[in-house]
């Protein structure tokens, strides 16, 4: 708690929603609406400025009724080149991949992001953008040029299943989960969060993370921390990468142990953890 207290960003008297930060969430698909939901609501709740969601067309109608706070650009048939990288260029934090789906208008969102975001962005990549890479040696290739050419801060957080997939692409499989993660740091600059029980992550320093509870093993749940990074991480990895991703982790597993002091953890779901944010940042705020 000391640490994540220390690494606490508090806004100040004269905050504007510029200041602190731009969060651009590219995921959902064609039939996955929740995963973008609790991604980019997430990020609004842990302190994002403002929000923008590039998603599927068959969102619009349920994210602009439940997610009112948010600026949207939504393809159909193809993906706009143009639109996906005005909204990178207007994006502080990147967060891609919840729901995103492995098909080809996927693939191509993910190559664009990794060639057009901003300058000083953070790149959070997650869930099924994680398997394109593991799929695609080229397009893994052009990210970690873009982490070591340009300067790229990017991030995965696997579970278990995903890094699995990664280990096998990259010919790593003899090595153990964390071992695996600390190689792509160290070999390839990706910063790496080893989603698991406990959560472990892995850049300039490794932390093991002492919040959360069996109950986040649930649908969703992942969703809600990389909106947690995306909300945090422009505003503290600039300081100490590292660090903003421990306390994103920390807050998180917070979440879901408030989640689960009101209920059995069986019955804790991603939208329980979500609606904690407020709370566990009033718990780290206030310690």
């Amino acid at each position: 708690m000391n640490l994540a207290r220390a690494s606490f960003p508090v806004k100040a008297a004269d905050a504007d929603k510029i200041k602190y930060g731009r969060t651009l969430v590219i995921a959902g698909s064609r039939n996955v609406y929740g995963a973008c939901f609790f991604a980019a609501k997430s990020a609004l709740m842990s302190g994002a400025g403002m929000i923008k969601i590039v998603t599927h067309i068959n969102n619009r109608l349920p994210l602009t009724r439940d997610l009112p706070e948010a600026m949207f650009s939504f393809y159909k048939c193809f993906v706009s080149r143009k639109a996906v990288c005005k909204s990178l260029n207007w994006a502080d934090s990147v967060v891609i991949g919840p729901g995103l789906s492995a098909g080809l208008m996927a693939k191509r969102l993910m190559a664009t992001a990794i060639e057009y975001i901003k300058d000083g962005s953070v790149l959070i990549i997650d869930a099924d953008a994680i398997n394109i890479l593991s799929a695609d040696g080229a397009l893994f290739e052009r990210l970690v040029s873009a982490v070591k050419d340009k300067g790229l801060s990017a991030v995965i957080t696997p579970h278990k299943g995903e890094l699995g997939r990664l280990k096998k692409a990259l010919k790593i499989v003899d090595l153990d989960d964390d071992e695996a993660a600390a190689y792509i740091y160290n070999i390839y600059g990706i910063a790496v969060v080893r989603k698991g029980g406990p959560t472990v992550s892995f850049a300039d320093k490794a932390y093991v993370n002492t919040t959360g509870n069996e109950g986040m093993a649930t649908a969703g749940s992942g969703d809600v921390l990389s909106g947690i990074l995306g909300g945090m991480l422009h505003r503290v990895g600039n300081k100490d990468l590292s660090e903003g991703i421990a306390l994103s982790v920390f807050i998180h597993g917070l979440c879901g142990d408030l989640a689960a002091s009101k209920r059995n953890s069986m019955a804790v779901t991603a939208t329980d953890i979500m609606n904690e944010i407020p709370a566990a940042l009033d718990c780290v705020e206030k310690a």
